[in-house]
C-alpha cells in the first residue's frame, strides 16, 4: 500500500508540473511578511514527574516568515522559528545560554499552496513543509507548532457546509538497503477529515471526524529517542533506549464543537474531543501486563472574545492514556501522553496585536506504573506549572 500512494504522490507532483506553467501569470509578486513574539515567565513545580523537582524560568517564542502570490493561484512562503530542531513541538526557547550565547533561528515551514475552483467547489493543494490543514481545536493528538512535511489537499463544498482534507506526510524517507534480507524502508502518515460546519442562526455546529495511519509505527520509538526523553511515553519494551513501540498507531478523531450567543459580549465555545487508537494492543512491559491504552478525550469551554479591551476564560479537561496518540506530535504542554490535566487560561485583549494571558497546568500521570515500567524513572504523580505570558503579533 504505502508504495503505491508513494507512486500516486509522484504521479500528482508530475501532472502539476505540466498544470502549473499554463496557467495565466499575473504581475510581479508582491512579499508579505508576518510574525509573532511571546515573551513568557513560566514556574514549575514538577514533584519528579519529568523533568527537575521544580524550576523557574524565562522563555519566548518568535517566528517570522514571508509569503507571494506567484500567480492567482500559486503562493510559495517560508518560516523562521525559534526553538530546538529536535523538539518539534514547541517553538519556545529558554533565556538560559553561557555569557548570553546567541540563539539559533531554523527554518519551520517551507512550501507553495495552489489553490482553484471545480465547479463551485473550492481546491486547495499544498507541498513542502507546512501547517497541518485539518480542523483540530485541542491539541491532544496534534500540536500546533508540529510542521507536517509532504502534501495535502482540501476540497470546500460552501453550499453544503462540508470540508474534505486528505494528507500525506513523510516522516522518514524511503531508502534501499542493498545489503542481504535488505529491502525499503521509510514512513509515513496518511489522514483524511470530513468537517461540517452549520450555522443554526442562534447558534453554530461544527464536527470533524478524521482517521490518521502511520505506516512504520516502528520508528517511532527510534524517532523519540532521537529527538528528547519527553516523547517516550508510549507504550515501549520497558527500557531507556525505546528500541521499539509495541502499538500500531490507527487513530479515530472525532472533534466536536458548539457555539452560543456568538454576536454577545461573551460569546461561549463548548469543545469536546475523542481519539482512539484501532492499533493499540496489550502488552506485558518490565513484566506488568497492560491494557491497550487507547483513548484519549478532552472536554473544555471557551467564553469571550479577541475585541480589544475584553477578557477571554478557558477551562479544560483531559485524558490521554499512553498509546491513544503519537506522542511525539501531540502537545508538549500536556506532557505527551499517560497524563490527565486540567488548564484554566484567562486573557486580557490590550490592543488589536496585543494581548496577555495566565495559563496553568494541573497535570497526573494516567498509569503511573506503566510510567515507571515504560523507562522513566520517576517518584511522584503529579505536576503545576503557572506562565504568564505576553503575546504580540506583527
Amino acid at each position: 500500500m504505502g508504495s503505491k500512494l508513494r507512486i500516486g504522490i509522484f504521479t500528482f507532483f508530475l501532472a502539476l508540473g505540466f498544470i502549473v506553467p499554463a496557467m495565466p501569470g499575473g504581475a510581479d509578486a508582491e512579499i508579505k511578511f508576518f510574525g509573532d513574539l511571546r515573551l513568557r515567565t513560566e514556574y514549575e513545580d514538577n514533584k519528579s514527574f519529568n523533568n527537575e523537582r521544580y524550576r523557574w524560568r524565562q522563555r519566548y517564542r518568535l517566528r517570522f516568515g514571508a509569503k507571494a502570490d506567484i500567480t492567482e493561484s500559486v503562493q510559495v512562503g517560508f518560516r523562521f522559528a525559534s526553538g530546538e530542531k529536535t523538539y518539534q513541538t514547541t517553538g519556545n526557547q529558554t533565556f538560559d545560554s553561557p555569557n548570553f550565547a546567541d540563539f539559533d533561528f531554523p527554518l519551520d515551514r517551507v512550501y507553495a499552496r495552489y489553490r482553484t475552483d471545480v465547479g463551485g467547489a473550492k481546491f486547495t493543494f499544498h507541498a513542502g513543509k507546512f501547517g497541518h490543514q485539518f480542523w483540530y481545536p485541542t491539541e491532544i493528538l496534534w500540536d500546533q507548532d508540529l510542521q507536517p512535511s509532504g502534501i495535502a489537499e482540501t476540497i470546500v463544498l460552501p453550499g453544503a457546509g462540508l470540508t474534505i482534507n486528505a494528507a500525506q506526510y513523510v516522516i522518514r524517507q524511503a531508502d534501499r538497503n542493498d545489503l542481504p534480507g535488505g529491502g525499503q524502508k521509510g514512513n509515513e502518515v496518511y489522514a483524511v477529515q470530513a468537517v461540517h460546519d452549520r450555522d443554526w442562526g442562534a447558534f453554530g455546529t461544527k464536527v470533524g471526524v478524521a482517521y490518521y495511519n502511520v505506516a512504520d509505527a516502528g520508528q517511532i520509538c527510534l524517532d523519540a529517542v532521537a529527538s528528547d526523553w519527553d516523547f517516550r511515553t508510549n507504550k515501549n519494551f520497558g527500557n531507556a533506549a525505546c528500541s521499539g513501540t509495541i502499538s500500531d498507531f490507527q487513530l479515530l478523531n472525532i472533534n466536536v464543537q458548539v457555539s452560543l450567543l456568538r454576536d454577545s459580549v461573551w460569546p461561549v465555545k463548548f469543545i469536546g474531543e475523542y481519539v482512539n487508537n484501532l492499533g493499540a494492543e496489550k502488552a506485558v512491559v518490565n513484566g506488568n501486563n497492560y491494557d491497550e491504552e487507547d483513548t484519549a478525550w478532552l472536554v473544555g469551554v471557551h467564553v469571550g472574545t479577541k475585541k480589544p479591551g475584553t477578557w477571554r476564560f478557558w477551562l479544560a479537561y483531559s485524558q490521554i492514556e499512553a498509546d491513544a496518540v503519537v506522542a511525539n506530535f501531540n502537545s508538549d504542554d500536556l506532557q505527551q501522553t499517560n497524563v490527565n490535566t486540567i488548564y484554566p487560561q484567562i486573557s486580557y485583549q490590550i490592543t488589536k496585536n496585543m494581548s496577555i494571558d495566565y495559563d496553568g497546568y494541573y497535570q497526573t500521570r494516567n498509569n503511573y506504573q506503566l510510567a515507571r515500567d515504560n523507562g522513566n524513572a520517576i517518584d511522584d504523580t503529579t505536576q503545576y506549572r503557572h506562565r504568564i505570558n505576553w503575546r504580540f503579533k506583527f
